[in-house]
């Protein structure tokens, strides 16, 4: 056996395959129950490769036994990963959005559609929320459940936020050029968004350069986030509602969240 640093707090071990990947996943996680559980704050994981071909160079032993702990960060249920090429598939389609999601923004393949929202009692348009798309020359119309979470992790997403806001109170403001009526619309604020030092700035900023009313803005933020540093969401929640903005709460009771915690939060709006 021999093992070692590689670098921080990544460690490798380079064993004979005495055993089936099954077996040699059993064998990690009943070993981590049983020698690190006393260690509460510690969070181990475990990347297996195994190799076949030994032609490969190191480096890339290396690369996709880290890519298979890379698939399970974040996760509490799962401690071993064992890599497979479509682990490599991934990364390079997630590198890819990578590299052209800045010409994206700057070429408008972001799209802003209208899901609208209806009144139940007499079947009036009560509003519309914004949800974005990307409309990409080479791949075409991209699901956003795959780019999305891809930004949220790479901190992209405040940039798309802050373009489909713009896009938004652009077409608000065409609207009440050509005298149509009116109507709110909801926007996403994520949790990267809630930290921004001048949030309330960048909306106040936003709503005098297209004459908007805060009113026809409604702010959409996803019950998770109050969930964390709740002092500084309160407050930030609590100067755009003064201002006038309409906070809505999305995915409500999907979570951690209770009834019991509205009586901390001001929202208007619950979405269940």
């Amino acid at each position: 056996v021999i093992y070692g640093c590689y670098s921080g707090d990544r460690y490798l071990c380079l064993c004979e395959n005495e055993m089936q990947q099954t077996k040699i996943v059993d064998f990690i996680e009943k070993k981590n129950k049983k020698d690190y559980s006393a260690l509460a704050q510690v969070s181990i994981k475990f990347g297996v490769y195994e190799i076949t071909d030994r032609t490969t160079t190191v480096e890339q032993m290396c690369d996709r036994a880290l890519l298979a702990v890379e698939s399970i960060s974040g996760r509490y249920d799962q401690t071993v990963a064992v890599y497979d090429d479509n682990m490599r598939e991934k990364m390079l389609r997630e590198k890819a959005i990578t590299n052209c999601m800045e010409t994206a923004l700057a070429e408008n393949q972001f799209v802003v559609y209208y899901q609208p929202k209806v009144n139940l009692k007499d079947n009036s348009l009560a509003g519309t929320e914004a949800l974005v798309r990307w409309i990409n020359p080479k791949w075409g119309f991209m699901n956003p459940g795959e780019f999305i979470p891809l930004f949220e992790k790479n901190g992209f997403i405040s940039r798309l936020d802050e373009y489909v806001w713009e896009s938004v109170c652009r077409q608000l403001k065409e609207w009440k050029e050509k005298g149509l009526p009116l109507i709110p619309v909801s926007v996403n604020v994520s949790r990267i968004d809630i930290f921004h030092p001048h949030l309330v700035e960048l909306f106040q900023s936003l709503l005098e350069r297209y004459d908007i009313s805060p009113y026809y803005l409604h702010l959409e933020i996803t019950e998770s986030v109050y969930t964390e540093h709740s002092e500084q969401i309160i407050d930030t929640v609590n100067r755009l509602r003064h201002l006038g903005f309409v906070i809505e709460m999305d995915d409500f009771g999907s979570g951690y969240s209770s009834l019991n915690m509205l009586k901390d939060i001001c929202v208007d709006v619950l979405k269940i």
